[in-house]
């Protein structure tokens, strides 16, 4: 299976597992380790990397100027639903609404808020399920360094768990025998950003 919105490539962790390009044996599972590890990332960070061109999200607005949303980088349309028909009604201009956080693209990342523009008319449909249908691209313009290392060493680690029989590693012939943890490995949960437990 091909890798799909995945966070390393394969010759990225052909690269850290020393395994050399022309050896193709495990390429199938290399795939499917990395969309694994990649959507794993996904359910520990609550976020995705990866960029969504031209989608379609709705938002339940909290307060009549600002709304939560997922992380995005750009908008094409932002309508509301005034009085929750199910009509959406008012399109935003641009010059109607401030991305927030306003200095997110200088940093490399998305945007997470929208607040209404002080000058604005409009009022955002408080508290009203599906009130605001915005059209963007949503996600990361580009995946994080941290994240691309993380999802490395996190499919690094479940290629290698694969040999761990009932996951134990190790013997006599060893010197002991070390069980492998079932939580996200902790350079990766670093990276990540999440808390070491």
């Amino acid at each position: 299976m091909a890798i799909t919105n995945g966070y390393c490539t394969r010759a990225d962790l052909k690269t850290a597992l020393a395994i050399g390009t022309a050896d193709s044996a495990d390429d199938a599972v290399l795939d499917d380790i990395v969309n694994a590890t990649s959507r794993m990332i996904d359910e520990y960070t609550g976020q995705f990397f990866y960029t969504i061109t031209g989608g379609t999200a709705f938002y339940a607005p909290h307060s009549y100027e600002e709304v939560d949303i997922d992380p995005l980088t750009s908008v094409t349309s932002l309508v509301i639903d005034t009085d929750g028909d199910g009509v959406f009604e008012t399109t935003l201009a641009a010059t109607d609404y401030i991305l927030e956080p306003v200095n997110a693209a200088m940093f490399g990342k998305p945007f997470t808020s929208i607040e209404l523009a002080p000058a604005t008319t409009v009022a955002f449909p408080a508290d009203l399920d599906k009130g605001i249908r915005i059209i963007g691209n949503f996600g990361w313009s580009a995946i994080p360094a941290s994240v691309v290392q993380a999802c490395i060493i996190a499919s690094s680690h479940l290629y290698e768990a694969r040999k761990a029989y009932l996951g134990v590693i190790g013997g006599a012939d060893t010197g002991g025998v070390i069980r492998l943890s079932q939580k996200l490995h902790p350079e990766a949960a670093m990276l990540l950003g999440l808390p070491q437990v």
